[in-house]
């Protein structure tokens, strides 16, 4: 019976989904295209966000919000059921998160939103994004990419 847990929990954790190598961002364009707003998943929180724009300038966002999940936890679970004539049976559950088995470092990702007021006109050829993650005072991780199809 040992052996059997023992693959069952290895297979189980072979399965586990593997952690993205940077953050996933999705981008659109509200009210008429005067506000660009991004939502951001990572292992880490949102800092800062500048959208750096074709020939140099830069636009701060003018909005910032960090949802973080409660993290998923190995649970136990107890049960029983039965009738009259059935008799009575018993039963405990467990249930264990993958990310738990396979000790992927960051657990549920965060989600952050930004939201830029763009400038009139603004040319969006070629923008950038310079996104930093973690928590201050401590170092954060800087990361720089193409803004993504809308």
């Amino acid at each position: 019976m040992r052996r059997i847990s023992a693959l069952i929990v290895l297979f189980l954790a072979s399965c586990a989904p593997a952690a993205p190598a940077g953050p996933v961002v999705r981008a659109s364009l509200p009210d008429g295209g005067r506000t660009l707003e991004i939502r951001v998943r990572d292992r880490q929180p949102l800092a800062e966000a500048r959208l750096v724009l074709a020939g140099g300038p830069t636009v701060p966002a003018k909005r910032l919000t960090v949802h973080v999940p409660a993290p998923e936890r190995p649970g136990v679970g107890v049960g029983a059921s039965g009738g009259s004539s059935s008799g009575i049976g018993t039963g405990i559950s467990f249930s264990v998160p993958l990310d738990w088995l396979s000790g992927a470092s960051g657990g549920t990702p965060v989600e952050s939103f930004a939201a830029f007021a763009l400038p009139e006109g603004a040319d969006m050829t070629g923008a950038k994004l310079d996104l930093a993650f973690g928590q201050p005072p401590a170092a954060l991780r800087r990361v720089e990419m193409a803004l993504p199809a809308r």
